[in-house]
């Protein structure tokens, strides 16, 4: 269960220019995907990250987005499933 993987967590800034950071406070390591779906829910971001015990920062450059409304997603095979929302402009 995520809860009991990850404590607290941010996408900032989002809406997001050139760049947003994931943030997340996680009370294991683990390793998993961090993936961003377009609108048409078409995969346009795909990475493998580590996340250690405590807390992490991911940047990821959005520069070659288009403007839309992506869905972030960041899952692990220990059960941590985050999904938002992250506006890209400019």
């Amino acid at each position: 269960e995520a809860n009991k993987i990850a404590g607290r967590w941010s996408v900032y800034p989002n809406p997001a220019g050139e760049k947003f950071t994931l943030s997340i406070d996680m009370k294991q390591a683990v390793k998993g995907t961090l993936r961003l779906f377009s609108p048409a829910g078409l995969t346009v971001y795909s990475s493998p990250v580590t996340l250690n015990a405590g807390a992490n920062a991911t940047e990821i450059s959005t520069v070659s987005l288009p403007v839309g409304i992506y869905t972030l997603r960041l899952s692990s095979p220990e059960g941590l499933n985050i999904i938002t929302k992250l506006v890209k402009i400019r």
